[in-house]
C-alpha cells in the first residue's frame, strides 16, 4: 500500500471515530496523521495541495458529520490527484 493510500485510509478511520468535530479539530487530525505516516513510511505525495483544498472545503461548513467530511475529502483527493 502506498503512503498516500495509507494516509487516506487512516484519515477516514479517524473521521469515523470522531464525529461532528469542527474545522480546527479536523485539520489537526489531518496534520497528526500525515506527520505519523511521513515519520514511519516517508513522504506523502500531493499532501500540501490536498491539505490546502480541504481547508477551503471545511471552512464552508465546519461541523459536518462523518459522511459529509469523507465525501468532501474524497472529492478533494480526486481533484488534486487528477482522478476526478
Amino acid at each position: 500500500m502506498s503512503t498516500f493510500n495509507l494516509f487516506v485510509e487512516k484519515f477516514k478511520a479517524r473521521v469515523i471515530l470522531k464525529a461532528n468535530q469542527g474545522k480546527a479539530a479536523r485539520i489537526s487530525e489531518f496534520d497528526a496523521i500525515a506527520h505519523d505516516i511521513e515519520m514511519m513510511h516517508g513522504a506523502i505525495p500531493d499532501i500540501c495541495g490536498i491539505r490546502a483544498h480541504f481547508i477551503v472545503c471545511l471552512s464552508n461548513k465546519p461541523n459536518w458529520g462523518c459522511r459529509k467530511v469523507i465525501e468532501e475529502f474524497d472529492y478533494t483527493v480526486a481533484k488534486i490527484r487528477g482522478d476526478g
